[in-house]
């Protein structure tokens, strides 16, 4: 996967090393001269010197062929013209976005070409509703707008799904299994599995019925 990211500053140095590591092709834009430099020496990473807004410096980090386009920035305005031009100017298909104000957040939306807008105050807010709601029930992935979510349930000792076959636990039907986490290896979860105590349980299922899934695997 090629993914430009635009801001080399924490955010944007982070999500470049990591991605780099996982393998993957990374191009970051950076304004200032002296971190752009200095990001390509210690991250041994392609760094196209510019402004993110400027459709020619975005040309020349090469996100006409990106398939995702991250902007990062501090500033919500430039994170935002950077998305609107990666989407509808070079037709990037997946484009994401940091929201540094949380009031900004409105603006952030598919009209302006940006597919995932994430703002720390709301993922933190979401996080602490969730882990109020769910217990233990961990998202880790939202699809669809958040219509669909990837969550992880842990299997603890007192847990009643523990020796009962997933036919069984009465899963609601907006959820199925993906897979079952055992003592490092990676399970298919056939119908006739049986769930023990410590499994990790993956499930993708609506996020209207997250509350269930974990009603059902407790």
């Amino acid at each position: 996967m090629f993914v430009v990211i635009a801001g080399g500053g924490l955010v944007g140095r982070y999500l470049a090393e990591s991605l780099s590591r996982d393998g993957e092709t990374v191009v970051v834009v950076e304004k200032d001269g002296e971190t752009a430099t200095r990001l390509a020496k210690e991250l041994g990473l392609k760094v196209v010197q510019g402004d993110a807004d400027n459709p020619d410096v975005l040309d020349r980090a090469g996100v006409r062929g990106a398939d995702a386009f991250i902007a990062v920035t501090g500033e919500d305005e430039d994170n935002l013209v950077a998305c609107t031009l990666a989407k509808f100017e070079f037709h990037v298909g997946r484009v994401i976005a940091r929201v540094n104000n949380p009031k900004n957040e409105w603006m952030f939306g598919s009209d302006m070409g940006v597919d995932i807008a994430a703002s720390q105050a709301t993922v933190l807010g979401k996080l602490l509703q969730e882990e109020v709601t769910l217990g233990d029930l961990v998202t880790l992935l939202k699809l669809r707008e958040g219509e669909v979510a990837l969550v992880e349930k842990p299997i603890p000792q007192d847990a009643k799904s523990i020796g009962r076959q997933i036919k069984d636990l009465g899963l609601p039907a907006e959820a199925t299994f993906v897979a079952i986490l055992r003592q490092g290896k990676v399970l298919v979860p056939r119908a006739d599995l049986f769930l023990q105590a410590e499994d990790r349980v993956i499930v993708l299922t609506a996020t209207e019925a997250e509350q269930k899934v974990a009603g059902a695997l407790s």
